[in-house]
């Protein structure tokens, strides 16, 4: 089962079973998918090694949760691998933000360019975007950095 091109159905099945090939086969042809995702989610507030966690915990959650995915609808494994993939990454940041791992918003703002004239350009819209940010009210400010820099939902 050492295959890329194996399909989703035969993964999914191996996996079933335990079979770690199956698994390795899943990484194999997965892993940048999911690598991507995770990396986009995560981004520049999070250490590669979280990063590197993250995708790992989605593998491990598709195999201890195998038993919930339908083999008849192997076809929408990707898919449903891809969900997996942002949620854990949204969780990650979850987490990282109630331990106070990831940076605070003025740190969040990266300098894009190289030249001198690009560094003036971003302290300036970074000076500004703080200033517009701080005329916010609490409530306001908490629900604008929940869902614009932690992608997280504000209900």
């Amino acid at each position: 089962m050492k295959n890329k091109y194996i399909l989703d159905k035969e993964i999914l099945i191996g996996i079933k079973k335990k079979d770690e090939d199956a698994l390795n086969c899943c990484i194999d042809k997965y892993g940048s998918y999911v690598s991507y995702i995770v990396s986009n989610i995560l981004g520049k507030c999070c250490s590669n090694s979280d990063c590197e966690e993250t995708i790992a915990d989605v593998f491990i959650t598709i195999w201890e949760k195998i038993e919930q995915i339908d083999i008849n609808r192997a076809e929408e494994f990707k898919s449903y691998l891809g969900a997996v993939a942002r949620n854990k990454s949204k969780n990650k940041i979850r987490q990282l933000s109630k331990d106070n791992e990831i940076v605070g918003l003025e740190e969040a703002i990266i300098v894009l360019g190289e030249s001198v004239e690009d560094k003036i350009t971003a302290e300036e819209i970074h000076k500004y975007m703080i200033d517009c940010i701080k005329q916010l009210s609490i409530e306001d400010r908490k629900c604008f950095i929940k869902y614009y820099y932690y992608q997280m939902s504000i209900k």
